[in-house]
């Protein structure tokens, strides 16, 4: 098991190297944290649109569009931020360990209250003849807003890239 373990870390690690070169014009905290900022409104969105009815042609509209620019963004700010919140705790130092740890206790925290809205939600709705429909839109919604959580806390914290030959 260590060998494929090694090699696992091996993948990542060489990953982690090439995302490091990808997207350097986005490598700053203000960035970063646009992206961030503008991960965290789609997902706002797109809960906000799952909750309306899915008959409306407008809503499903909202909510399709908003997955399909959250896949987006979301693969944009891992790649600014070198997948430190998804990365094993080999490749990382001591502060993006610390870093990736609260991100994902964040994370952690917001699956657990989301998903407990979520109860309450399908106990209120119970008798709504759309809530299948419903219940789908919103609990998905939930799942990429709590997988993007962690990136987005990461993304908001990173400092600036120190770019080699730029003079401090």
């Amino acid at each position: 098991m260590s060998v494929i373990w090694q090699g696992w870390l091996n993948y990542r690690g060489r990953m982690r190297a090439r995302q490091a070169t990808r997207w350097p014009s986005f490598r700053t905290r203000d960035k970063r944290r646009r992206l961030a900022g503008g991960l965290a409104l789609i997902c706002a969105v797109g809960l906000g649109a799952a909750f309306w009815s899915p008959q409306h042609a407008f809503a499903m509209g909202l909510w399709g569009g908003s997955i399909f620019s959250w896949l987006f963004v979301y693969w944009v700010l891992r790649e600014t931020t070198s997948s430190t919140a998804e990365s094993p705790a080999q490749l990382l130092d001591e502060w993006e360990l610390g870093l990736r740890n609260r991100a994902g206790y964040y994370g952690y925290q917001a699956f657990i209250w989301l998903s407990a809205s979520y109860l309450i939600f399908l106990a209120a709705n119970m008798h709504d003849p759309d809530i299948v429909g419903k219940a789908m839109s919103v609990y998905s919604f939930i799942v990429l807003t709590v997988t993007a959580l962690p990136s987005i806390v990461v993304g908001w914290q990173l400092p600036d890239d120190e770019i080699e030959g730029e003079p401090s």
